[in-house]
């Protein structure tokens, strides 16, 4: 009998050793949760200039009734996201991912050359009228964001045509920050007295929604461009230079209180390819070297404190490895757009994070057959790619991306399928060709002028 006891108990001992693997995967499965990523919306709620007057004269409420009255097809490439898009879109996210965790936004929520579109279709396009569409615009998006999740929040951060004044002319302390004050925070689920900084530069700090010791800061890096004029306002100082001294403020807080941040802005810093493509004597950064240079040392100081870095702005799907005068590297993660506008397919996309805050992999949708949505064929949203079962690498992390940019550099294969997932399964499009590839891929791996020039010269 009690050799029949201890079989008994060595076989079951050796069923747990069995089952114990697949039990931790379980559990690893079970501790990862997702997020939906968008950027570059770039909402025009008049696409369809007969219907100007009726969207200024209704509640924000009232525009899908409204745009649904609209003949038009989906937008097209070249085209920014009308109602159509959005509102297909929105369904897609909402069925991808039912239990999204939150929402973020990296930018430009906006149609480009809002106030020429305005002008040329309402009645009375004063600036007063003109600020007031423009209010109601950005609090429609808001509504149909909220929609993803509703339980959840949704952290957005500017980008440069999300604004009133016009593109890159964001008014520090204006009328759009203090208009879209309330409806960040009901965004974000806060009172908008946790906001104190949105209507000084469209920034936030407030913590994670899902990890403990994790926030999130929102930064309007528009004011790093070197493209920024305060073109509605006289406010005196640097704007620039007063957001990187709030960033570093808050990156010290959140380390003195041993957190870890998420960093969510519009324009990434580094090589801005496609304008260097364009000047083919010079290298175009995206920032003001005084303050590309700052942010890196704050990189450098914080290392151990920022743990993610999301952009948005190229309407690519992209990345930008930052290894200047730091020892310590730093990737940003770039998302393609869902506005057509440069030719690339409508995307947006869902990230897998774990509760000890490593991003563990990034999965890409897009349309699929843009150009012959409608009459009688419905749009169809794919799978373009999840990170980790094409490239095979389980972090979204640094090390892992710049391994990546190695392959694509030594691989014809890997750098043929890079070229076409860059340009979301559209590189017919010409956002993305033979003959200026290298300028695109280089801005990718090298960050300052030099370091970029000198990888553009050696191929």
């Amino acid at each position: 009998m009690k050799n029949r006891r201890i079989q008994a108990y060595a076989v079951s001992f050796v069923v747990f050793l069995f089952l114990l693997p697949s039990t931790a995967i379980a559990a690893s499965k079970v501790a990862e949760q997702k997020f939906v990523w968008l950027s570059d919306i770039h909402f025009n709620p008049l696409a369809d200039p007969a219907f100007a007057d009726k969207l200024a004269a209704a509640d924000a409420a009232q525009w899908p009734s409204i745009l649904a009255g609209s003949s038009l097809k989906f937008s097209t490439f070249g085209q920014d996201t009308n109602w159509r898009l959005l509102a297909s879109a929105i369904s897609e996210v909402k069925k991808t991912v039912p239990d999204a965790a939150f929402t973020i936004i990296t930018g430009d929520l906006l149609v480009h050359h809002f106030r020429e579109r305005f002008d040329g279709s309402a009645s009375v396009h004063d600036d007063i009228a003109f600020r007031s569409f423009v209010l109601k615009t950005t609090r429609f998006i808001a509504s149909q964001l909220k929609q993803i999740a509703p339980s959840q929040p949704v952290f957005i951060t500017l980008g440069n045509n999300d604004s009133d004044c016009g593109d890159y002319s964001l008014q520090p302390d204006g009328e759009f920050l203090r208009g879209t004050l309330p409806v960040m925070a009901d965004l974000l689920k806060i009172p908008a007295s946790s906001l104190p900084d949105w209507m000084k530069y469209g920034v936030y700090s407030v913590p994670h929604p899902s990890l403990r010791h994790y926030r999130i800061i929102a930064v309007n890096t528009v004011l790093f461009s070197a493209r920024y004029r305060n073109a509605c306002g006289d406010t005196p100082g640097d704007p620039g230079e007063k957001l990187l001294s709030w960033l570093d403020a808050e990156l010290s807080k959140a380390k003195q209180n041993h957190e870890k941040v998420w960093l969510i802005y519009h324009i990434p810093p580094g090589i801005d390819g496609f304008a260097t493509t364009r000047h083919a004597d010079m290298a175009v950064p995206f920032w003001k070297a005084q303050y590309a240079e700052e942010f890196d040392r704050l990189l450098s100081r914080y290392h151990e404190t920022i743990a993610v870095n999301l952009a948005g702005h190229t309407h690519m799907d992209d990345f930008r490895l930052l290894a200047a005068s730091t020892p310590y590297r730093s990737l940003v993660l770039i998302t393609p757009g869902l506005s057509p506008n440069v030719n690339q397919n409508p995307a947006f996309r869902v990230v897998q994070f774990q509760r000890n805050g490593t991003l563990t992999d990034e999965a890409t949708y897009y349309l699929s057959n843009l150009l012959t949505t409608g009459d009688g064929t419905g749009p169809e949203w794919k799978l373009e790619y999840s990170f980790d079962q094409l490239w095979g690498f389980h972090q979204l992390n640094y090390k892992n991306f710049e391994k990546l940019y190695r392959r694509i550099d030594v691989s014809p294969g890997v750098r043929k399928r890079w070229t076409a997932f860059y340009s979301v399964s559209h590189p017919e499009g010409g956002s993305i060709t033979d003959q200026n590839f290298w300028a695109l891929h280089c801005a990718s791996g090298h960050s300052t002028i030099s370091d970029y020039q000198a990888c553009v010269s050696a191929k």
